[in-house]
């Protein structure tokens, strides 16, 4: 696997790639088209805490203003993806403190403002908040070592970061029903067969080797092509059928006058192999 570059500077207004400094989310720079967000609060299972959620969005909106960025890869370590919200913090939380503060609006707000490819890639914990994070990339890859689970049910609560509604989505919703009521935890063999992840493979540094050849597949295609689809298959869940169908055509005739779009077009007919320009 190539040498990861890490950049460790200040966080600042200007979210530029020089502009991050946490000790919770680092972002590592595989190529100037693949970038890794890493979470590494280890010591705390990379809780979902105020300022990881936070430093988190930040991380992804720099990466989202980045010209040379094409795909993001969100991941942990061997041990830890996420295991979810940290609960010192939420036996704090009243209702009247959230409407102050919705610590769970950056888990949407990454959902919907993030336009660019998001591939998880997830080994060891993956629970709760931190299962809902992993939901809303949009391809999920994992280890044979991974546990998924939902254990709010046990808090008194249930997933109120997207779990019951991408879950739903996902796998239909008895088995998602089964999941959120009884807090069980389940192995990535099963999120497999339900269609949760896209692979399992047998350790941490597979995973990422293959993520990272996925990711260099995907980062030589058109950044307008691949922004539209995402934009068109996240409309697929929220709509009707004849919406989803409407807006995908409209998005679909936008791309036909872009340049990228003429270079693939020639470069095929010529048998060439194209060189997007993201134009």
């Amino acid at each position: 696997m190539r040498r990861l570059n890490l950049i460790r500077n200040h966080l600042s207004s200007k979210k530029s790639l020089s502009s991050l400094k946490s000790d919770l989310v680092q972002i590592e720079s595989y190529s100037d088209k693949i970038k890794i967000v890493r979470l590494t609060n280890y010591s705390k299972f990379n809780a979902l805490s105020d300022a990881l959620l936070e430093q988190l969005y930040e991380a992804l909106l720099i990466l989202e203003r980045d010209d040379n960025t094409k795909v993001i890869i969100l991941t942990g370590n061997d041990k830890v993806f996420c295991a979810g919200a940290d609960i010192s913090t939420l036996s704090n939380n009243t209702y009247s403190s959230i409407l102050k503060y919705d610590f769970l609006q950056y888990i949407e707000r990454i959902s919907y403002e993030i336009s660019k490819p998001v591939i998880a890639a997830v080994s060891g914990l993956c629970f709760g908040g931190g299962f809902e994070l992993a939901l809303t990339c949009d391809i999920i890859g994992t280890t044979k070592t991974t546990k998924f689970g939902f254990p709010e049910i046990k808090l008194g609560l249930f997933p109120g970061a997207g779990g019951t509604q991408r879950l739903t989505r996902f796998c239909g919703p008895y088995k998602a029903s089964e999941m959120i009521f009884t807090g069980d935890t389940y192995d990535a063999d099963i999120m497999n067969k339900l269609n949760v992840v896209n692979y399992v493979f047998p350790n941490y540094e597979t995973l990422m080797n293959h993520t990272l050849i996925l990711a260099e597949k995907i980062s030589n295609y058109s950044i307008i092509a691949l922004k539209t689809a995402k934009k068109s298959i996240k409309t697929s869940n929220e709509t009707t059928l004849r919406q989803g169908l409407e807006t995908e055509r409209s998005i679909f005739y936008g791309l036909l006058s872009t340049e990228d779009k003429k270079i693939g077009t020639e470069a095929f007919i010529k048998k060439n192999k194209p060189s997007f320009v993201d134009k």
